[in-house]
């Protein structure tokens, strides 16, 4: 784990213009005389000056966070799970209210990603154990596509919505409401719809515009 003193550090190495430093100018913000001995594994050896590679990738990374993330965040899919296979259905996450009255709803979604080359997981269950919030978090950081059906703003499906887009994720937005949408989703487009019978095409359209992750993304047959 990277502690806040660690942090604290990197930030002051990456601003200051002299690269090399020594404790005592740090000391004033720190909270620990060993963060130099924390930091080491990162360091070059003489434990008071950053890589050249590691200031580039936390500027590059920086950088992406000068505004909401794009489908390339470095840190948008969990680094140390194994790469996908060719054969296997691109993960999508759905973050939906429960209910009878959108069964059908979720049955397009399904269906229509399905036909893309999409394996859905959709969030209607909060009765799992453990911590909601990182769960979560987790299954939004795994998906390529997150598709939100937000018809009454339901503040669940509206707070994943803003998770996906802090990690750069493509989402897909259905609503049944006639009603305006709320300001920060104003701009982005959205799949309005009556009743069912169209819903599942267009669902079908908006998949084939997600971004491929890997070369050989678009090759499995529906």
């Amino acid at each position: 784990m990277i502690d806040r003193d660690v942090v604290n550090l990197f930030h002051y190495m990456l601003l200051k213009r002299d690269i090399r430093i020594e404790f005592h100018e740090v000391q004033s913000f720190l909270f620990s005389p060993d963060t130099f001995d924390d930091a080491s594994m990162y360091m070059e050896k003489t434990k008071r000056k950053l890589p050249a590679q590691i200031r580039a990738l936390l500027r590059d990374v920086d950088e992406q966070l000068c505004a909401l993330p794009k489908n390339d965040f470095l840190f948008g899919y969990p680094l140390l799970e194994p790469q996908r296979k060719t054969r296997d259905r691109r993960p999508c996450l759905v973050a939906m209210p429960s209910g009878e009255e959108l069964k059908n709803v979720q049955a397009a979604i399904e269906n229509a990603a399905r036909k893309a080359g999409f394996e859905c997981n959709v969030l209607v269950d909060r009765e799992t154990p453990g911590l909601i919030t990182d769960q979560i978090w987790n299954y939004i950081r795994r998906a390529e596509v997150v598709v939100t059906e937000i018809t009454g703003h339901n503040p669940n499906v509206m707070y994943e919505l803003g998770l996906a887009m802090a990690l750069g994720k493509k989402v897909i937005i259905a609503t049944g409401d006639k009603a305006p949408l709320p300001f920060d989703i104003s701009t982005y487009r959205v799949i309005r719809y009556k009743d069912t019978t169209k819903l599942e095409a267009r669902l079908k359209k908006a998949f084939s515009e997600v971004p491929k992750r890997y070369s050989f993304d678009g090759m499995l047959d529906a």
